[in-house]
């Protein structure tokens, strides 16, 4: 019983991902999409191509909301 007291009072409880946790995400998840495009068999490239393409525009989106909310932080 005591181990189950233990257990519960010392599991963490989720930390919230923070808007440079996305960014940072976006980026390795952007580069995966990059090397799968360079690797990819010649009947797959469509949509290698897609998920590379679908990749970067998230990765921006991102760029650009944190550009944001750090010109709003400053002034």
């Amino acid at each position: 019983m005591k181990e189950l007291l233990f257990w519960k009072r010392s599991k963490q409880e989720p930390e919230e991902k923070t808007l440079e946790d996305e960014v940072r995400s976006a980026c390795r998840e952007w580069q995966l999409a990059e090397q799968i495009f360079r690797e990819v068999q010649p009947e797959f490239i469509d949509s290698a191509i897609l998920h590379w393409k679908s990749m970067e525009e998230r990765y921006r989106v991102l760029l650009r909301r944190i550009l944001t909310e750090r010109q709003s932080n400053e002034g």
